[in-house]
C-alpha cells in the first residue's frame, strides 16, 4: 500500500514539473549545458597539452656509444620519419643530467656499445630511453608514450628487414631490441615512469 502511494506521489510531482517548462530547464537543461561546456574546457585543455609534448617530443638528443651499422640505422630511420635529433658527445653518457641540459630536449636516447653486434648475432639488445618530466601531466605522459614508440617502430622495421635480407621467419627476431626506460622529475630518477603515468589515463 505505501509503495502504490509512493508511485502515485511520484506521478503527481512528475506531472507536476512537467507542466512547468521552467522547473524542466532549472533542473535539466542548464546542469547539461554546464557539464558540457565543463568536458570540452577539459578536453580542450588536454589536447593542448599532448600537442606541447608532440612537438617537444619532435627534437631528441641521441648519444652513440656503438658507432655502426644499426646504430646508424636507428638515427637514420628517426630522420626519416621527421625527428629532428642532436647527436651528443659520447662523455656525456657518464652525466645524463647534464646531457638533456646541453641537449635542450626532453628525450635522449643512449645507444650502447655492441648494439649493432648484437643484432646481427640475432642476441638481444636494448636502446636506453631517458625522459625529463616537467610535471605529471597528461602531456607529459605523452611524451612517454612517443619515446617508447619510436623505438618500438624500429624494432619492427628493422626485424622485417633483416627478417627479409637473411630469408628468416620475423618472429624469430621480434623484440630484439628492447627498451630501458629512465625518467628524470624533481631531481629524482625514476626507473619506470609509467607508473608515475598511470595516474594521468
Amino acid at each position: 500500500m505505501v509503495f502504490i502511494m509512493f508511485w502515485v506521489f511520484v506521478g503527481k510531482e512528475l506531472k507536476s514539473i512537467a507542466r512547468d517548462p521552467k522547473i524542466i530547464i532549472a533542473m535539466f537543461i542548464v546542469p547539461l549545458i554546464i557539464i558540457i561546456i565543463f568536458y570540452a574546457i577539459i578536453g580542450y585543455g588536454l589536447q593542448q597539452q599532448i600537442t606541447q609534448a608532440i612537438k617537444e617530443g619532435g627534437s631528441v638528443a641521441l648519444i652513440n656509444l656503438d658507432s655502426d651499422l644499426y646504430s646508424y640505422r636507428f638515427i637514420s630511420f628517426l630522420r626519416d620519419i621527421g625527428v629532428e635529433i642532436k647527436l651528443l658527445d659520447p662523455i656525456l653518457s657518464t652525466n645524463i643530467t647534464k646531457a638533456l641540459e646541453v641537449a635542450n630536449t626532453k628525450i635522449l636516447y643512449v645507444i650502447p656499445k655492441g648494439f649493432s653486434e648484437n643484432i646481427t648475432r640475432f642476441s638481444p639488445t636494448s636502446i636506453k630511453i631517458y625522459i625529463r618530466l616537467g610535471s605529471l601531466t597528461i602531456g607529459e605522459s605523452s611524451i612517454v608514450d612517443l619515446a617508447t614508440r619510436l623505438v618500438e617502430r624500429f624494432n619492427d622495421n628493422i626485424t622485417a628487414t633483416i627478417a627479409l635480407e637473411k630469408g628468416i621467419p620475423a618472429e624469430f627476431i621480434r623484440g630484439a631490441i628492447t627498451k630501458e626506460l629512465y625518467a628524470f622529475i624533481y631531481n629524482k630518477v625514476v626507473s619506470n615512469p609509467y607508473i608515475l603515468t598511470t595516474f594521468l589515463t
